[in-house]
């Protein structure tokens, strides 16, 4: 089974579904960088982390990471922005493990919906 999979199991007296729940860290460069990407990356792994999106690490720049992540079974994953060219999506696609974190618009997060409630409509 994948990283992000799930388990069915046959009970006694029907069937039931039995949901794998895997934990995935978001998180920015820097305090991987102040605690020490081997470090991280081992601490995050005996905390039973299972993956961890670096959400500005562009891939292109990510050859340590990847080292450090595949050395402890740690899935790597990705942002896929609406603008990144097919060559960019190809190497994200290849670098990223479980899934790919498909950013679905340009722009701030919520920030339409900021604006409308600061204006009251």
């Amino acid at each position: 089974m994948d990283i992000f999979g799930a388990s069915a199991y046959s009970g006694c007296g029907g069937a039931a579904t039995r949901a794998v729940y895997r934990l995935i860290v978001f998180t920015y460069l820097n305090p991987i960088l102040r605690m020490g990407m081997e470090k991280f990356c081992m601490v995050a792994r005996a905390a039973g982390v299972d993956g961890v999106l670096v959400t500005d690490l562009p891939v292109e720049e990510a050859q340590g990471y990847l080292r450090a992540m595949r050395a402890n079974d740690l899935a790597p994953v990705f942002l896929a922005a609406p603008t990144s060219p097919d060559e960019r999506l190809k190497r994200i696609a290849e670098s990223s493990r479980g899934f790919v974190y498909a950013v679905s618009r340009t722009g701030v997060t919520g920030s339409g919906r900021l604006w409308r409630t600061m204006r009251g409509s």
